[in-house]
C-alpha cells in the first residue's frame, strides 16, 4: 500500500498530508491491487471534510485524550437511553 501511495503522489505531485489511501485489496493472483484514495487541494480542505480519526492517524491533529473512567461512564449512561437522545448524552458535560 505504501508503494501505491508513493506512486500516486509522484504522479500528481502532491504532499502526503492531503492524500488519504484506504481499502487497498490485492487481487487473487496478487499481481495487482485496487484501492481508493481521496486527494484534497489543500490541508484546510482535508481538515474540513475528513473525519477526525483519520486526521489523527495521519498525525495532522492530536487525538483526544479522555480518561478511561470518563469513557466508561459515558458508555454506561448512553446504554440507558434510546435513539437520538444518545447524542445529547454524548455531547453533554457532567456537572
Amino acid at each position: 500500500m505504501f508503494l501505491v501511495k508513493e506512486k500516486t503522489l509522484n504522479d500528481v505531485n502532491l504532499l502526503s498530508i492531503i492524500s488519504r489511501h484506504f481499502y487497498a485489496k490485492p487481487h487473487q493472483d496478487k499481481s495487482k491491487s485496487t484501492g481508493f484514495a481521496l486527494i484534497y487541494d489543500t490541508l484546510d480542505f482535508a481538515k474540513k471534510f475528513e473525519p477526525r480519526y483519520r486526521l489523527a492517524r495521519q498525525g495532522v491533529v492530536e487525538p483526544k485524550k479522555v480518561a478511561r473512567k470518563q469513557r466508561k461512564d459515558r458508555k454506561n449512561r448512553m446504554k440507558k437511553v434510546r435513539g437520538t437522545k444518545k447524542a445529547v448524552i454524548k455531547d453533554s458535560k457532567k456537572k
